[in-house]
């Protein structure tokens, strides 16, 4: 899933379980992609590199390829709400919860760039026969689902909440979800714009 989408289902099923922590799950629904995000700035504004070598080469081939690991492992967003619950800190624990849902929701929508959850106990991958954005994995059909869900939320979402927070949050992940769509579009050549 794309990061925002990430932050926008997160805030919508844990709203009525986090309560006054749920900016701190939302929060941890986008720490997974932390470290990819600040990859591409890195990537984008201070190389050279085609956009081409960098998503099929160097991001795999990179030393950042530990973070990207790190912060999707079951094992460690396991050990931050395990530690939470026993110090009764519950903003890290919601931020622990946050970062969990967020790698479990990944678990089955990457094939080519599949994380390692269970890292550092196992360099496993699991690739998945669907993938987020790759088209030979069903990427199109589920960009159309993914941008569909989110348009759901928003909408059911803008009924329920009056917090300007939430409104912004989930308008920037239904953009970005459907210039995603638009950019798989556009990257396959099933429209010429």
């Amino acid at each position: 899933m794309n990061s925002p989408s990430h932050v926008i289902l997160n805030t919508f099923l844990l709203r009525n379980r986090a309560g006054e922590y749920l900016k701190f799950a939302a929060l941890g629904s986008f720490l997974p992609d932390l470290a990819i995000t600040i990859f591409s700035i890195y990537v984008f504004s201070f190389t050279n590199y085609s956009a081409e070598y960098v998503w099929n080469d160097y991001y795999y081939n990179s030393d950042w390829q530990g973070f990207f690991q790190a912060s999707h492992s079951f094992v460690i967003w396991g050990l931050v709400i395990g530690v939470a619950y026993l110090l009764k800190v519950n903003k890290l624990l919601w931020l622990g919860v946050g970062g969990l849902l967020h790698s479990t929701c990944d678990f089955p929508l990457h094939n080519g760039d599949a994380y390692q959850h269970f890292y550092p106990l196992s360099n496993w991958k699991f690739h998945s026969p669907v993938s987020y954005f790759e088209v030979d994995h069903y990427g199109l059909y589920w960009s159309v689902i993914e941008a569909s869900l989110m348009i759901w939320i928003y909408i059911k979402f803008f009924r329920q909440q009056a917090n300007w927070w939430k409104y912004l949050v989930l308008f920037w992940g239904v953009l970005m979800a459907g210039g995603a769509f638009l950019a798989i579009l556009i990257n396959y050549g099933i429209i010429n714009p």
